[in-house]
């Protein structure tokens, strides 16, 4: 009888131990809840939306549209206009940087910025104005590349 209780004791404690297993390691392996991105890899991001950059740990959050002169569809202008966008970086969910970073058609030299061993660039904005309709913020997105500088 003293046997068959150790056997007894040690499948329960197996048993629990398997199921443990289970279920902590399912956590551990389970996907990520947080959107990553590689450096060089464009990206979209909503007003408020941000991503991490993978390996790099490095946050980029889309924070506001500052400004949208961007011609018209619809309108002839005089010029075609820009988009400027407020961008944030953060580190261990701190912040250390904040600029501002202007998609204008030909120039890239105000669509990027260099800080802390990073380019940050913006590649496009979305939607185009179209004339008579005012674009809602929560309607901008945004494309960007991050690099290592």
């Amino acid at each position: 009888m003293g046997t068959d209780r150790y056997c007894w004791l040690f499948g329960a404690i197996a048993l629990i131990i398997i199921v443990l297993a289970a279920k902590y390691g399912q956590e551990v392996s389970s996907p990520v809840d947080f959107p990553l991105s590689k450096p060089g890899e464009e990206f979209n991001l909503s007003v408020g939306e941000h991503m991490f950059i993978r390996g790099e740990e490095l946050e980029v959050r889309f924070l506001n549209v500052t400004a949208d002169s961007r011609c018209p569809v619809g309108l002839e202008c005089f010029w075609m206009g820009q988009a400027t966008v407020s961008v944030e970086l953060l580190r261990e969910n701190r912040s250390f940087s904040r600029f501002n970073l202007t998609h204008r058609p030909g120039n890239t030299s105000i669509a990027t910025k260099n800080i802390a061993g990073y380019s940050v660039k913006i590649t496009g904005i979305e939607p185009y104005p179209t004339a008579g309709r005012k674009i809602e913020t929560s309607e901008y997105v945004a494309s960007f590349v991050v690099l290592k500088a």
